[in-house]
């Protein structure tokens, strides 16, 4: 039985003092876990970024160098430089001949499809696929 004075209707402020609280600790600790599980999620995958960004760094270098070794080993011919500029010059048969030659052993390499000699005007002079007789502009440029 109520207390007199009272409706038999209506709930006790203390057990709807408790509810409310219950509810907002409720809703503050999911709020709180939210947010942690946003940050792990997020720490995560900045370092999975950063992890990929290296490893790309590191296969641009290393294929930087491998072209700049190439690039040595090409212009350290002591034939290469001098029988390009020879036959850039007079276009004779046989120093074409010892650059095709030369160009066969460097296109040997997977990293190549084929080689080109150009003039300082970017006009094909020597190619090891016949199919190309000129450049793109792009390339040109």
């Amino acid at each position: 039985m109520p207390p007199v004075g009272e409706s038999p209707d209506t709930a006790p402020r203390g057990l709807i003092i408790a509810i409310l609280l219950l509810f907002l600790v409720i809703i503050g600790a999911g709020v709180l876990f939210y947010q942690s599980q946003e940050q792990q999620i997020r720490d995560r995958v900045t370092g999975d970024l950063s992890s990929i960004a290296a490893l790309k760094t590191d296969q641009i270098e290393g294929w930087r160098e491998d072209r700049l070794f190439d690039a040595r080993v090409i212009s350290a011919g002591e034939f290469f430089a001098d029988g390009a500029e020879h036959y850039l010059a007079y276009g004779d048969d046989e120093t074409r001949g010892k650059i095709l030659a030369r160009f066969r052993e460097i296109n040997a390499s997977p990293h190549y499809h084929n080689m080109v000699l150009v003039d300082p005007q970017g006009d094909v002079r020597i190619t090891l696929d016949p199919a190309i007789t000129t450049l793109q502009p792009s390339v040109k440029a």
